[in-house]
C-alpha cells in the first residue's frame, strides 16, 4: 500500500546546481523589485527546497502566507514539509495542527500521524488515525490510511483487518483486494493471498493486473510454473503491450 512520507521535491527537468543557482539569483532580483508578489516567494521556496535549503524555503513560505492569507492552510502544509525535511518536528507539528484547524475534512490526517511516527511516538500516531475513524466511520479511506500505517510498521494483522473493513464497505472492492494481497504476502499468508487473487479473476477474468498479482503469489509459494503461466497471461491481457 502507498506509504505517506515527506520527501524533497524532485529536480524538475533534470536541473543541475548551476541552473538552480541561476534561478535563485533571478528570484532574488525579482523579489527585490516586487516584494509584495506572493507567487515569487512560493517559486523561490521551491528552488530552495530543491537545493536542500529547507530553512530558507520555510521563510519564503512564511512571506508568501503573510501576503496571501486566503491560502493559509496550503502554505502551512508546504512549510510543514520543509520543517519535516529539516528534522524540525516541533514546528512541523505546530503547522500541521493549525492546517487541520482550517481544513474542512480529514485532509491532513496522514501528515499528522506521520509527524508522530518520525518522532518515535507510534502509539500517538495510531491514536490520531483511530480518532479520525471514530469521527467519520463511514469513510473507508480512513481505514486504508490506518492500514497503510500498520503495514509500514510491520503490524500486518491489524493492517489486514482495516483493509478487510474497507472491502466490506465497498460495492467495488477489487482494488482493495490487491492491497490485502500485498499484506498477506508480507505476512506469508499465501493461501489467503491466493484466495483473494482468485476472487479478483472470477470477477474480471480479463484484467491483466489480477494475473500479475497472482503470479507474484505463486512465485512466493515456490510454484514457478504457475507463476510463469499467470505472468504470460498478464502480458496477453495488458492493453499497453503492442502486438
Amino acid at each position: 500500500m502507498r506509504q505517506y512520507s515527506v520527501s524533497p521535491t524532485a529536480r524538475l527537468w533534470n536541473m543541475d546546481d548551476k541552473s538552480l543557482e541561476r534561478d535563485l539569483y533571478d528570484y532574488n532580483i525579482k523579489i527585490k523589485h516586487d516584494p509584495s508578489n506572493h507567487e515569487l516567494y512560493l517559486k523561490r521556496a521551491t528552488v530552495n527546497e530543491m537545493m536542500g535549503a529547507y530553512s530558507c524555503a520555510a521563510k519564503d513560505l512564511t512571506c508568501a502566507m503573510n501576503l496571501d492569507p486566503e491560502k493559509k492552510r496550503f502554505y502551512l502544509y508546504r512549510r510543514y514539509q520543509q520543517y519535516m525535511l529539516k528534522g524540525n518536528f516541533k514546528n512541523a507539528l505546530e503547522d500541521i495542527l493549525e492546517a487541520i484547524s482550517l481544513a474542512p475534512d480529514e485532509s491532513y490526517l496522514e501528515a499528522h500521524a506521520y509527524v508522530y511516527k518520525q518522532m518515535g511516538q507510534i502509539d500517538k500516531a495510531i491514536e490520531v488515525l483511530s480518532e479520525g475513524i471514530k469521527k467519520a466511520p463511514e469513510k473507508r479511506y480512513l481505514y486504508l490510511y490506518r492500514a497503510a500505517f500498520y503495514e509500514g510498521i510491520g503490524c500486518f494483522q491489524e493492517a489486514i483487518s482495516d483493509v478487510t473493513h474497507a472491502i466490506n464497505m465497498s460495492q467495488t472492492p477489487w482494488i482493495y483486494y490487491h492491497d490485502r494481497v500485498s499484506i498477506y504476502l508480507k505476512s506469508k499468508q499465501y493461501d489467503e493471498a491466493l484466495n483473494d487473487c482468485n476472487k479478483c479473476i472470477e470477477s474480471n477474468p480479463k484484467d491483466w493486473t489480477h494475473y500479475r498479482m497472482r503470479s507474484e503469489v505463486y512465485e512466493a509459494m515456490g510454484k514457478k510454473d504457475h507463476a510463469n503461466s499467470d505472468y504470460q497471461m498478464s502480458l496477453e491481457y495488458n492493453p499497453s503491450i503492442v502486438r
